[in-house]
Formats: C-alpha cells, structure tokens, sequence
C-alpha cells in the first residue's frame, strides 16, 4: 500500500491522515511500515 499524505505536517487538517498511519503501523508491525519523507527544493537556474 501506497499512500501520500500532503500539505504541511503542522496543518490540523491533516492529523486524522497522520493518525491513520500511526495506526496502520500499530496494526502491521514497523517492520512492515515505511516512511519516505519528501520536500521541495526550488532551483532557479541563472541565466
């Protein structure tokens, strides 16, 4: 199972997305869990 969960951590809006995976992890071991933790770098390229 994929799943993304977006936006900013701090956001309330997110915290039942984070809730549920903190359970899926109780519920299937954290050796069966992983966590990829992605940002946004900008790049502007000179000219």
């Amino acid at each position: 199972m994929i799943t993304e969960v977006g936006g900013t951590v701090g956001d309330i809006e997110s915290l039942p997305f984070l809730e549920a995976i903190r359970q899926l992890k109780n519920d299937l071991g954290k050796e069966n869990i992983l966590y990829i933790h992605v940002t946004f770098i900008p790049y502007i390229k000179q000219i």
